[in-house]
């Protein structure tokens, strides 16, 4: 086996704690054997496979992950939603749902902190420079 490869019963503590979080419930499903241990001692066991490196590293990798695809899920809900603003700035004269479109623009932009607020009021919902802007930005 490769250095850095878990075994079997690692690998299952591993995939259990990152389901539940619970490093106790984690080793009694990886070692089942322990549950006829006192909890100090399954608790004792399951704090040094958290502390073992390969396990630590392993953890730490899909931590990354996770949290690589929420910001990619994040940015693409963004877009998509800036998107559906622009495309309803670009469909409708009702000044109702203009107005709502630029404020979901404003609202995105101010977030990402594109704009600074005194930019923000400057914004003219009565013709198309938002539209234009905010697409040329985003090369749509």
């Amino acid at each position: 086996m490769p250095r850095n490869e878990l075994t079997q019963q690692q690998e299952n503590f591993l995939q259990k704690y990152i389901e539940c979080g619970v490093a106790y419930q984690a080793y009694i499903y990886a070692y089942p054997k322990a549950k006829n241990w006192t909890r100090n001692s399954v608790d004792s066991q399951a704090n040094k496979l958290l502390n073992n490196p390969k396990i630590n590293t392993r953890l730490a990798e899909h931590n990354n992950r996770v949290e690589s695809t929420l910001k990619q899920s994040t940015t693409l809900n963004k877009r998509k939603l800036l998107e559906t603003a622009l495309q309803m700035l670009e469909d409708t004269n009702n000044p109702a749902e203009r107005t709502h479109a630029v404020s979901l623009i404003k609202l995105l932009f101010q977030k990402e902190g594109m704009l600074q607020p005194e930019t923000v009021t400057q914004i003219n919902i009565q013709n198309n420079t938002v539209v234009n802007e905010v697409s040329d930005f985003l090369n749509l």
